[in-house]
Parts: C-alpha cells; sequence; structure tokens
C-alpha cells in the first residue's frame, strides 16, 4: 500500500506511532520491545534505517509484522491543477 506524507502526518496526528526504514512505513503503536523500553519516542515520523540496521537478522524479521505500506513519494502523486 502507497502512504503520502499527508496520510503519514495524519496517522501520527491520531497517536500512531509511525516510523520509516528508507521508504517504509512501519505502525509500531502496539511495539513492545524485550527490554521495556521505547526506542521509538523521538522518532516518530523519522527514518529509522540506522537502528534497523544495527539489528541482528531475527529482530529484522520481528519489524514485518509492523510494516503497512510504502511511502509515496512525491513524483508518484498526482497533483491536478
Amino acid at each position: 500500500m502507497s502512504i503520502s506524507r499527508d496520510e503519514l502526518t495524519d496517522m501520527i496526528r491520531l497517536g500512531r506511532k509511525i516510523v520509516l526504514v528508507k521508504n517504509r512505513v512501519f505502525d509500531v503503536s502496539d511495539f513492545q520491545h524485550p527490554f521495556s523500553l521505547d526506542p521509538f519516542y523521538n522518532k516518530i515520523g523519522k527514518d529509522c534505517y540506522k537502528d534497523y540496521k544495527q539489528h541482528g537478522k531475527f529482530a529484522r524479521e520481528m519489524w514485518k509484522k509492523y510494516e503497512i505500506g510504502v511511502l509515496k513519494e512525491e513524483s508518484e502523486m498526482c497533483i491536478i491543477m
């Protein structure tokens, strides 16, 4: 599913914890860190690629369950004038 910047902003405004990994969009609202940390508190709406890459294969596999779509590039958006 393609998600626009406006849709991303609306989701965050509604209280969802949305983060990016490159152009992939993740809803981590229900994420429970194994060490009871809140690793996303200052990363909402931002790219977490560095955090994602520092984790091993097992942890990255866990991220798949939170992926909700792909950020729509501005060039993909239709502008009607």
